[in-house]
């Protein structure tokens, strides 16, 4: 990670990219990550519980990758994430902090699936 680009102070997950995108099983993108997160406990009527969990995935620890983009930096975190029923599964998510005044948190981008353990917390 370059020095020159800092760690985001706050995090964001968007309720409408959480609804829309992770658990609609229709959605072009976002349709296989429906079925992962399906596949390790979260449900489609409670997307709190998965917005939670996102929040709580970015640490120091799991920082991968900080980079400058067009329109701002970008944060790739990998590692752990708690799931419902004591699942951990092992996900890269992506957020990215916009370039415009003012400070503003690190908003939620995607996630990857890396690989999922059944390990409790």
């Amino acid at each position: 990670m370059s020095d020159a680009i800092g760690y985001p102070a706050q995090f964001r997950v968007d309720d409408d990219k959480v609804r829309r995108y992770l658990l609609d099983p229709k959605h072009e993108d976002g349709g296989a990550k429906c079925a992962f997160l399906l596949s390790v406990g979260f449900t489609l009527d409670d997307p709190v519980t998965l917005m939670t969990a996102l929040i709580e995935h970015p640490t120091p620890q799991t920082l991968v990758r900080a980079y400058a983009v067009l329109h701002g930096l970008r944060y790739h975190f990998e590692g752990p994430m708690r799931c419902p029923g004591g699942i951990s599964a092992q996900v890269r998510t992506v957020w990215q902090i916009d370039a415009r005044p003012g400070l503003h948190p690190a908003r939620f981008i995607t996630l990857k699936p890396l690989r999922k353990t059944r390990v409790g917390f």
